[in-house]
């Protein structure tokens, strides 16, 4: 069995390891503003959602509205549910049900407006997600799932007629990390095929109200449309780990080596 150390190094020199955005991808949100983070947040069961809108952003169409709205207690109490981007400022988005007793839905809003509302035709002409049919997809970068029950869908609003294309619910599963694309060719509404070219507004919906969804938590990163990426290049600092990892590796083995020849 290799040593605990070595195992450490080479999970720490994986770690590092920088994604790769893909040069056709068009960028939604980096997630890495405002400083010190937006949050929103629910303790209580009611019709009353918790929400965060901020504008001037550097994102598509200069806002982020965050809402969540607790559905659900399991037993005493009033844990929150709660939706952040940026939070200690790590880059990234994160729903939290914050314990296993809570359940909610978290909503990320993108339209050109600040006003806690989702405006189907809100931005001032219709985005095209293609990129001239050059990207196929909605991609997560860094997603992480904790627990099982989460749900996710994306909602494109074609910025014509105002109606909804959606990826449809999205099961999760407990333990995923990775990448996620979901194709535009999967998606299905009455906003029309036509709609990922002309998009009037996007809703990213994350759903933890079903009552198995004990403890779930998810984060992702850098938000695109673009195609699936090729797998994330190791920066220079983490090839000289990974090296270490190896070489530690190596005179582990040869040191059992000849202790079980004496």
């Amino acid at each position: 069995m290799r040593h605990p150390t070595v195992l450490i190094a080479a999970a720490f020199s994986l770690v590092l390891a920088a994604p790769n955005i893909g040069a056709a991808s068009f960028a939604i949100d980096s997630f890495s503003t405002p400083a010190g983070g937006q949050i929103a947040s629910d303790a209580i069961t009611d019709v009353n959602a918790g929400m965060n809108v901020l504008s001037g952003q550097p994102v598509l169409g200069g806002s982020r509205e965050i809402i969540v709205l607790k559905t659900g207690q399991i037993g005493l109490g009033k844990q929150p549910v709660k939706a952040s981007v940026n939070e200690l400022d790590t880059g990234v988005f994160n729903f939290d049900q914050y314990s296993s007793t809570a359940r909610g839905i978290g909503r990320l809003i993108y339209d050109g407006k600040a006003d806690g509302l989702l405006t189907p035709k809100g931005f001032a002409t219709g985005v095209d997600l293609t990129d001239g049919g050059t990207n196929l997809g909605f991609r997560f970068q860094d997603l992480k799932v904790t627990g099982s029950g989460l749900l996710l869908t994306v909602n494109l609003f074609n910025r014509t007629n105002g109606l909804a294309f959606s990826s449809g619910p999205q099961t999760l599963v407990n333990g995923f990390m990775g990448e996620l694309v979901l194709p535009f060719a999967s998606f299905t509404g009455a906003g029309g095929s036509g709609t990922a070219s002309n998009v009037g507004a996007i809703e990213i919906v994350i759903d933890g109200s079903a009552v198995n969804a004990s403890g779930s938590d998810l984060t992702f990163a850098l938000f695109t449309s673009g195609t699936p990426g090729p797998p994330p290049v190791p920066e220079p600092t983490s090839l000289a780990l990974l090296g270490c990892g190896v070489l530690l590796s190596g005179g582990y083995g040869l040191r059992r080596r000849v202790a079980s020849s004496r």
